[in-house]
Order: structure tokens, then sequence, then C-alpha cells
């Protein structure tokens, strides 16, 4: 799942937002699916990523001649100059974006964009991590956090995954000490440090002082005219090759290479 999720800068690459990255839209292959030379460099953003520090495009290419997970259902997805409709609110709520979630708090909209996709793939990580375990092998504070991603305020819910990304927030919610989940404890701490930093970013992008005249005064989301677009793509290709970097990074760990992940 870590490097198949290239497919969702692939179709940022190609213009295309899936806006809609959860639990039942990804799908592992009962057994893995080979792709020749030419399928691999159809890979819209391979080009993007051979300039992008610390990524072995040699080493990605090998990963994707087998195709073990798939993206699905594209009824939510959009071209990214459609931009009155990619305002509308898309995605299911426990993998939206944490800017995501705030923004239609306040004003009811959100410009959905392409962080807003990568970061659903972080929370897609957390949930299946466990959600994988039965009920009863849950601990309390697991099962309190499933229920804590189910609620439907927005506000509530942005406010829960704040804390999660925050110092000690993964660490006191998920049980470590689980053979099932120790392996994967380096990836989703490293993963969730970017996420955090990817939320300060991306407010800086998309928010603006509800009176500028005011230095106090409460941040409000921009409209989808006032977003600065080269510093969006700027900040997506930074964030991405960071996933991706400490994705490989994973990977290539002892025990980690050629698993499931």
């Amino acid at each position: 799942m870590l490097i198949h999720a290239i497919g969702i800068y692939n179709a940022y690459s190609l213009n295309w937002l899936h806006r809609d990255i959860s639990s039942g839209n990804v799908l592992f292959r009962l057994s893995p699916e080979s792709r020749n030379d030419k399928q691999v460099d159809v890979n819209a953003c391979l080009e993007k990523l051979k300039v992008a520090k610390g990524i072995d495009v040699d080493l990605l290419r090998r990963h994707l001649h087998q195709c073990k997970c798939v993206i699905i259902d594209g009824d939510a997805a959009v071209r990214m100059d459609k931009r009155e409709f990619a305002t509308l609110k898309s995605g299911t709520m426990e993998f939206m974006s944490i800017r995501g979630l705030r923004a239609w708090a306040v004003s009811g909209g959100n410009y959905h964009c392409i962080l807003d996709d990568m970061e659903a793939v972080f929370w897609l990580l957390v949930y299946t991590l466990v959600a994988r375990k039965s009920e009863e092998k849950r601990t309390v504070d697991e099962n309190d956090f499933l229920t804590d991603l189910g609620v439907l305020d927005a506000r509530q819910l942005a406010a829960s995954k704040l804390e999660f990304v925050g110092p000690n927030g993964a660490g006191s919610r998920i049980r470590w000490k689980d053979e099932e989940n120790r392996s994967l404890r380096p990836i989703v701490q490293k993963w969730l440090k970017i996420t955090a930093q990817l939320n300060l970013e991306a407010e800086a992008i998309f928010s603006k002082p509800e009176d500028p005249e005011d230095e106090d005064s409460a941040s409000v989301p921009r409209e989808p005219r006032e977003v600065h677009a080269e510093k969006l793509k700027e900040v997506a290709h930074q964030y991405f090759s960071r996933y991706l970097t400490t994705g490989f990074e994973f990977l290539e760990s002892a025990g980690a290479y050629g698993s499931s992940t």
C-alpha cells in the first residue's frame, strides 16, 4: 500500500484528484499482477520523482513491476481545473484531512487538493492497523479511537485527529507491543510527523485572517481563486517525496521488504 499510493500522485500529475481515499476504495490483490516495463513507464509522476531528493527511481520501478494494491471508485474524482466542483465536500469522514474537516466546519465548503488525498493515505494506514484486529483483541484506547473516527461532526473529528498527530497521540492510542503492529511502528511514527508538518503547511496555503487588519483575528478558509497554485504544487511534490522516501526506507529495513505493506 505504501508504494502503490503513487497512484494518487499519478492522477495529480494528470490533473485529477481522487477525493475519496478510504478503506472501501483501496483493494489488495489476492496475488500480485505483473507489469512490464511499458506499463510501469506509464506512471505519469516518474519523471517528476527522478529529480526528487532521496528517491531511488530504479528501486521504485522494480516495486511497480508487481501490482499488489489498486485504488478504485472515481465517482468523486474531479479535474483540478474544475474548481467549482472541487469545493464541494468530498470523501469518507474517517479518512478526510484535518485541514479539510476544519474548513468544512467553518464554512460548509472545502477546496479539496492533493494534500488531502495524501493525508488520507496516512489515516487509512492507521485505521487499518487498528481495525484489522477483532474488537476483543483491541485495547480500550483502540476501540475508542475507532469510535472517534466514526463521529459525524467535522469539528470534533478534526480535533480528535489533531490530537492524534500531536507529540503523544499515536503512542498512547495504539498498542505497539502487539506482534502485528510492532514492525509498523517506525513508518507510522515517521509518517505521523510528516502529516503534522504537512498540516501546518496546508494551513498557511489555505487559510487567511478573517480581518487582515487584526493580527489576532481568527483564520478562515481562502477562496479557491486566492490559493497560490504554484506554492501548492511545490508543497505537494515536497511532501509526497517525503512520504515516499520514508516508505522506501521502511521497506528496505529488516523484515519489511517484500511484505504486503
